[in-house]
């Protein structure tokens, strides 16, 4: 079988077997615009909740983002995550109570 190559975003891809090789190209390159706003957004904050230290997530279904806020928690285990609808505080791990 020979393979076939593609390059798009992520380089120089082969694919072997049947069929032809699928071009990965990035939305600029289709012409599509990156989606920039979302309903629920997921940061990683400082102690205090006055800074953001690095947005992690913008999610649209509110089951998928607490599924990722939830996510986020076990990476960031000793981290503040928020997540937020907006102005609106859905979830925030600064006020977890702690159960000894």
């Amino acid at each position: 079988m020979a393979a076939t190559a593609a390059t798009g975003v992520f380089g120089n891809l082969t694919a072997s077997g049947t069929g032809s090789a699928v071009s990965l190209m990035g939305p600029r390159r289709r012409g599509l615009k990156t989606k920039a706003n979302f309903r629920f957004r997921i940061d990683l904050w400082d102690a205090s909740a006055g800074t953001i230290l690095a947005h992690v997530a913008g999610i649209d279904d509110l089951e998928m983002a607490m599924a990722a806020y939830r996510v986020a928690l076990t990476r960031w285990p000793n981290s503040r995550v928020i997540l937020r609808q907006g102005d609106r505080t859905v979830e925030d791990s600064g006020l977890r109570s702690v159960i000894a």
